[in-house]
């Protein structure tokens, strides 16, 4: 069986998968978009037993169908890192105290509770 590097919507919905630009993005939307997952072989029933070049058993076609779900964005997300680096940048070579630099959220971690397992360096193996 072939073994792919990653799966082909890494760069949309792993929050570790870093893309450096978009240029970047784009490939890897390519690349997901012209997978041989989405091609089909649709068979042609009036000439499906046929050997013939001019009467084809089958059509390949390109599934249409979208596996992302609409409420996934598709925009390369380093536009609002790229942006607050700008006004940081800014802000410190201008000497300007009027701009005000959007803080930067990081998603809530309970270190004691479900998330505990990110802390560790390695796994609990009981037998090692």
């Amino acid at each position: 069986p072939f073994i792919k590097p990653s799966r082909n919507y890494d760069y949309l919905y792993d929050p570790t998968f870093t893309v450096s630009s978009q240029r970047d993005h784009a490939k890897e939307s390519y690349k997901a978009q012209t997978s041989f997952d989405r091609i089909r072989r649709v068979p042609n029933y009036k000439t499906m037993f046929s050997s013939l070049r001019h009467h084809p058993r089958q059509t390949i076609t390109l599934d249409m169908t979208d596996p992302v779900p609409k409420h996934v964005s598709r925009q390369w997300k380093g536009y609002s890192d790229q942006a607050r680096q700008t006004l940081i940048r800014y802000k410190k070579f201008n000497y300007d105290p009027t701009v005000q630099v959007p803080p930067k959220f990081y998603p809530e971690t309970d270190a004691e509770g479900k998330d505990r397992y990110k802390f560790f360096r390695r796994p609990i193996i009981p037998f090692l």
